[in-house]
């Protein structure tokens, strides 16, 4: 499935996507399409700004593939990406995010 960033709020920048990211993503048009490729894990994306407390943040699911079970987490990091590049885990940062789990029933 694919993501794309939306409109920027409070006169901020748009987020888009990082460009250090999972080895089964593909991050594509500037920055603002990241998909999913290969496999269900190593597909974790990071914007490519901190996100401001209170900031509104928008996606939109543009691709739902049937070929896996499972759901899209959002998550909030503290870390710079780039700091991570050489160590991006499978599934998660573990005690390095806030994870929220998106209902099955929201990506349709």
């Amino acid at each position: 499935a694919g993501s794309k960033a939306g409109t920027s709020f409070n006169n901020l920048p748009p987020l888009n996507f990082h460009g250090i990211h999972g080895e089964n993503v593909q991050v594509f048009q500037d920055g603002t399409v990241a998909k999913r490729i290969n496999s269900f894990c190593k597909a974790i994306v990071f914007t490519d700004r901190p996100v401001k407390v209170n900031e509104k943040v928008c996606l939109r699911l543009i691709e739902v593939s049937n070929n896996w079970s499972g759901v899209v987490r959002f998550g909030f990091t503290n870390q710079d990406p780039t700091s991570l590049r050489n160590s991006l885990p499978k599934y998660v940062c573990p005690g390095k995010i806030i994870i929220i789990r998106v209902p099955s029933k929201f990506p349709k």
